[in-house]
């Protein structure tokens, strides 16, 4: 019995020993570290911080994500003019510094009112500035808005339409060059063709996207309400109206009798006709 306790008590303490040991293995493997992190560390201590490159904050993201979006801005302002030409010239004038051009224009002139609309065509970069120098122009703004349309995908969708069918293309080029059958390489030129037509299509689409993202639109229209004596001169008065409606009705009453006298032998006729038709009536009678 005294052997069997010597016995456990010497494989308990030998039990502790190893847990001992094994503990302090594992501490330090906890705090041991490689000297190529050293390194590392001491070759990150060596670069100045204004050299460190910053992580990426979520402003900068979001910011790098508007650059690459596509945009249309289109704008338009309607106002009265106190001098119509004068303000027309400040508006030719503003448009070289930053530009733009004028696209179309149109100048309506009545009795009462002159009116010019134009259409201006302005770089995305330089529109906010040139749309607010223009609403300073005039006497009174009546009208003014602005609208900002997002074409990223429209403008990714046909330059990857336009990618794909060239490559297609190319692979018809090579179909044909292997080609022996001429029906075959008739039914390929066709395709060809038909793939070309697309791809113009595409294109011309895709230019004119591209045109309207670099080039934005304003609308502008602008008018000067005349004075009342230029209706007069302009025949806005009423007793010339009535002297000028009594001539014309002389005109056409003097046209219609000489009208009139070209149909004598007609009338001629129709009287000898009468005649001869009343006098075999009463031989009959």
């Amino acid at each position: 019995m005294t052997h069997f306790r010597s016995v456990a008590i010497t494989t308990f303490h030998c039990f502790l020993i190893i847990l001992f040991f094994s503990c302090g293995n594992k501490d330090n493997d906890a705090f041991s570290y490689s000297g190529n992190d050293t390194s590392d560390f001491e070759e990150l201590l060596d670069i100045p911080i204004t050299e460190q490159v910053a992580p990426q904050t979520d402003g900068e993201a979001y910011s790098s994500d508007i650059e690459l979006r596509k945009f249309i801005k289109t704008g338009g302002i309607e106002f009265e003019s106190e001098d119509i030409d004068n303000d027309f010239d400040k508006i030719r004038k503003i448009l070289p510094k930053y530009n733009a051009y004028i696209e179309s224009e149109n100048l309506v002139n009545n009795h009462r009112q002159k009116t010019v609309t134009i259409i201006v065509r302005v770089p995305l970069d330089a529109y906010d500035t040139i749309y607010n120098q223009l609403t300073k122009i005039g006497l009174k703004v009546d009208n003014v808005y602005s609208n900002i349309e997002d074409v990223t995908s429209r403008y990714s969708d046909l330059d990857a339409k336009i990618e794909n069918k060239k490559l297609l293309e190319v692979r018809y080029r090579e179909l044909l060059l292997k080609a022996v059958n001429i029906k075959d390489m008739l039914e390929i030129e066709r395709s060809m063709n038909d793939l070309r037509s697309e791809i113009d299509m595409f294109e011309s689409r895709f230019k004119l996207l591209k045109q309207q993202i670099r080039f934005s639109t304003i609308n502008i229209r602008f008018y000067e309400n005349l004075p009342a004596k230029n209706f007069d001169q302009n025949g806005g008065k009423f007793l010339p109206s009535i002297r000028t409606a009594i001539m014309d009705g002389l005109v056409l009453l003097q046209n219609f009798i000489v009208f009139l006298f070209k149909l004598w032998p007609f009338v001629l006729l129709a009287l000898v006709g009468f005649f001869f038709w009343k006098r075999i009536r009463k031989v009959k009678n």
